[in-house]
């Protein structure tokens, strides 16, 4: 292959990569959004919007994906050895300079949805506790601590029980 077949191919590639980069940070953009829209109705407690912004945040995640497979193909089918950890080489490799920049770009808001992502996991997590807890009061179940007895068995124990013998 001549020098300027070499080339020819490499501007394809990086082309082909910065349009799918692209499309990156535009449903990077929109799930950022829709994080803070789902961290808003989590905080008012909201079902169907908390519901809605998941859907979106599914869709918009399967579409990233779906073009990180592509990514992955174009890279492999013309020749750009991608080593885990080291994408960022191989991009580097292909001298744009557009296309270093996008990828940059597209790890840092991947890192800030995946930031806001999971203060919002963890707002759901504590929200199943306090729902569990009252759900085990209605239904009347022991709110005493459990620990582990002299015969190595888990017990609740009230404040009456002693937890040792002398």
């Amino acid at each position: 292959m001549s020098n300027s077949e070499l080339i020819q191919r490499k501007t394809l590639l990086s082309d082909s990569l910065i349009k799918l980069l692209e499309q990156d940070l535009l449903d990077l953009a929109k799930l950022q959004k829709f994080l803070t829209l789902e961290s808003i109705a989590l905080r008012d407690r909201l079902s169907d919007k908390i519901q809605f912004c998941a859907d979106t945040k599914s869709n918009l995640l399967n579409q990233i994906k779906a073009r990180a497979q592509t990514k992955a193909k174009l890279m492999a089918s013309a020749g750009v050895g991608i080593e885990a950890g080291k994408v960022k080489q191989g991009i580097d490799a292909l001298g744009s300079e557009k296309l270093s920049d996008l990828w940059e770009d597209s790890l840092l808001q991947l890192k800030t949805c995946q930031e806001k992502n999971q203060v919002n996991g963890l707002v759901i997590q504590r929200s199943k506790l306090r729902n569990q807890k009252l759900m085990d009061i209605i239904r009347g179940q022991s709110q005493a601590p459990k620990l582990y007895g002299n015969q190595g068995s888990e017990k609740a124990y009230g404040g009456a029980n002693s937890i040792a013998k002398a």
